[in-house]
């Protein structure tokens, strides 16, 4: 089993403007007291997100039962894809976070290990499941 604690960490908020593409795997995004994180929505650029393996880091003060939010917030963001993403996994037992997602630009959305509605997405927004199999 990979060691949670050993993932590289990304911080609460990427300051990279520039960035057009994101491929995140086996990363741990940290999260702040209440247990959120919303690293993306400075990246003004970014256009593609591709999201596996990740977990949410919390603070070591912040309790058990505390639900955390990995918020997807970016005003350009076309193309997310989240894969086999680890959202029980914690700096130990017990942990529980969701994604809370928007993106007005987003066209495609993968995801793959995770439920979601789709009748919950707008229109033009493309939804893609593939199974484990697949692959």
């Amino acid at each position: 089993m990979y060691d949670v604690k050993r993932r590289t960490r990304l911080p609460k908020h990427l300051d990279l403007p520039a960035l057009k593409n994101l491929h995140l795997d086996y990363v741990g995004i940290q999260a702040d007291d209440s247990g959120h994180a919303e690293p993306f929505s400075t990246c003004t650029e970014l256009t593609n997100l591709y999201i596996d393996e990740c977990v949410l880091v919390y603070p070591s003060s912040l309790p058990r039962e505390v639900e955390g939010k990995l918020n997807v917030t970016n005003a350009t963001l076309s193309n997310l894809t989240i894969k086999d993403t680890l959202t029980h996994k914690r700096m130990g037992p017990g942990a529980n976070y969701k994604y809370v997602i928007s993106t007005p630009k987003l066209i495609s959305f993968t995801l793959n290990g995770s439920p979601f509605w789709a009748s919950s997405l707008p229109e033009r927004v493309k939804v893609e499941l593939q199974s484990s199999s697949m692959m």
